[in-house]
């Protein structure tokens, strides 16, 4: 049962148990910060009988915004007289009927619950003289039994609250650690799920991979295969075109032997033909020579005759020179017709028939 010291148009210093929630508190249930943003009277006759009670409330706000015990503000204003207490109890419980905004008689009956208030306390007889002194211990002890009552439900009381607020802790720390439990259990599924899409992805990345490398390893085997394919076709092809170099080589020798051969042949055939026709011609040469020399010996003969005949003489000057084959001007002498072939055959550097030999018409005195 709560009032809003604003609606009620209360002083802040009202008696009772104001509690307020701050917006920087960071309590978890927004309603409840609504509804105690302000000072809020607690019209609980428990939170109004000490400070103690008061904080109670304050406590079970602390838990049901799940804040630490402290956190929402309490403020505690002690009680007045018995008959504003009286009255204050009569308008909380006017309050309890929660009248219409613009009720005309809400002001009627506030005012009937302080009269009541009033009249109860005048009910109570005056005390007489004689009996003051009795009726002041009876007071005091009845005060003294009511002050320990009062302790001893006070401390109930705050045995209940301790036990609520016990129970309370109890209940939020097991719904705390419900949803720590299920935001864990949430939290392994997820981390579960993630790991299995984590292995899938690994899965088929590595399945990719296999592929890939699967093709990559066909693609070099065929390339390979192409490679030793060109290779082998190459290698054919360079045999064959060093058998039909080969073969070339050997037809241009066969055929270099053959032009070699076949000039060689020409030139034996030449030479022989050459060979013959000089021995031809040293034949006919030799048969001239031979003609030649006889006409020779019958010229010296008549040459002789006629020196004779006529008394000249002639002295060959050859000295100590020789023809190219070493002979002297007797050799002419003796074979005068060779005088004929003496420029050709016979002459050197320092012999020349025609000038040194008589025979062959040079000498000393020759004609």
């Amino acid at each position: 049962m709560l009032q809003h010291a604003a609606r009620r148009g209360m002083e802040p210093d009202e008696p009772g148990c104001y509690v307020k929630i701050l917006a920087t508190s960071w309590c978890s249930n927004q309603e409840l910060v609504a509804k105690f943003r302000d000072w809020v009277l607690q019209t609980d006759p428990a939170s109004r009988r000490s400070a103690h009670g008061c904080r109670a409330v304050g406590n079970r706000l602390d838990m049901w915004c799940n804040l630490g015990f402290g956190t929402v503000q309490t403020m505690f204003k002690p009680g007045p007289a018995p008959v504003d207490v009286a009255a204050a109890d009569e308008r909380a419980e006017s309050a309890t009927m929660k009248p219409d905004a613009g009720d005309e008689n809400h002001a009627e009956r506030e005012r009937e619950a302080v009269e009541k208030a009033e009249a109860r306390t005048e009910r109570l007889p005056e005390p007489k003289v004689e009996v003051e002194a009795e009726a002041k211990g009876t007071a005091e002890a009845e005060a003294k039994r009511q002050a320990e009552e009062e302790m001893r439900a006070e401390a109930r009381e705050r045995q209940e609250d301790e036990l609520a607020e016990a129970e309370v802790a109890a209940k939020a720390h097991a719904e705390t650690k419900a949803r720590a439990t299920a935001e864990a259990e949430r939290r392994a599924e997820e981390a579960a799920q993630a790991e299995a899409r984590r292995q899938e992805e690994l899965e088929a990345r590595k399945a990719s991979l296999e592929a890939e490398k699967a093709k990559l390893k066909a693609q070099i085997q065929a390339e390979a295969r192409r490679a030793a394919a060109a290779k082998a076709e190459a290698k054919k092809a360079e045999a064959e075109r060093k058998a039909a170099q080969a073969q070339a080589q050997a037809a241009e020798a066969a055929e270099q032997r053959a032009q070699a051969e076949a000039t060689k042949a020409r030139r034996e055939a030449a030479a022989k033909a050459e060979a013959e026709a000089e021995a031809e011609a040293a034949r006919a040469k030799a048969q001239a020579a031979d003609a030649a020399a006889q006409r020779a010996q019958e010229e010296a003969k008549e040459a002789g005759a006629k020196a004779v005949a006529t008394g000249t003489s002639c002295r060959d000057q050859e000295h100590e020179a020789r023809t190219a084959f070493g002979k002297t001007c007797s050799f002419f002498s003796q074979f005068p017709y060779s005088c004929n072939y003496a420029a050709d055959y016979y002459d050197d550097g320092d012999f020349t028939a025609h000038d040194l030999c008589c025979a062959c018409g040079g000498g000393s005195g020759g004609s």
